[in-house]
């Protein structure tokens, strides 16, 4: 039995698993913009002592990131 969870299966000996599509509850957007938002959030808080200017330009950056998410639902 093949699973459903995703539409595209392409050759094993000549692609990797990121060709792979899976079916989404949301947008490709959506899951691109979440991954912004983490990445800025640990930015965030890894220089948040360091550096607090670049940290907080992280902080808006996730802000942002987070709002184009659930416009992009």
């Amino acid at each position: 039995m093949k699973s459903k969870r995703h539409n595209i299966q392409p050759n094993w000996e000549t692609s990797t698993d990121r060709q792979i599509e899976f079916k989404r509850t949301y947008s490709r957007k959506y899951y691109d913009y979440a991954v912004k938002k983490v990445v800025n959030e640990v930015e965030f808080h890894r220089n948040i002592l360091k550096s607090p200017i670049k940290a907080f330009k992280h902080k808006a950056k996730s802000i942002v990131a987070s709002g184009l998410m659930k416009i992009s639902k």
